[in-house]
């Protein structure tokens, strides 16, 4: 079986869209329609072939390989089955390489900027101030010379 054949087999069983995938992996849909049907030319380079595809699989959860034969992993929590021919072995994935859970209708969040906003247009207020200050006391200074000479 084809790479691209598993992929639409993959994401049609699981209830998935194309038109979900192209959005959530911001893929063109037409890139991703002739990585299914196996069409070489849509996409400019292989390069940008072999990055769509790996994309497309990571989503999908099927393992990814140069060679023509994929592997669809199975859907656990941390555990995979190790390689095709030790399916009884399972071992643990740490945490921090496990796939995360992908919802294809993600909830509004807050932005989360790495500073306050709010501290810095208080500092801005504050620095404005100052500069208007500074400039205030040198001009009545230069103006004092200019009264005494």
């Amino acid at each position: 079986m084809s790479l691209g054949r598993t992929l639409k087999e993959t994401r049609i069983k699981r209830g998935i869209s194309l038109s979900d995938v192209s959005r959530d992996l911001l893929i063109q849909e037409q890139y991703l329609e002739a990585i299914e049907d196996g069409i070489d030319g849509v996409i400019p380079t292989g390069t940008y072939k072999k990055i769509y595809t790996r994309a497309y699989c990571k989503f999908l959860g099927i393992e990814f390989r140069d060679d023509p034969k994929p592997t669809v992993l199975p859907k656990t929590n941390g555990i995979r089955a190790d390689v095709p021919g030790n399916l009884s072995k399972e071992k643990e994935i740490p945490k921090s390489k496990a796939v995360e859970k992908r919802s294809l209708n993600p909830e509004p969040t807050d932005l989360e900027f790495p500073v306050d906003i709010n501290k810095i247009v208080r500092i801005t207020g504050k620095t404005l101030l100052l500069l208007a200050i500074i400039y205030i006391i040198v001009f009545l200074i230069v103006k004092l010379f200019q009264w005494i000479f």
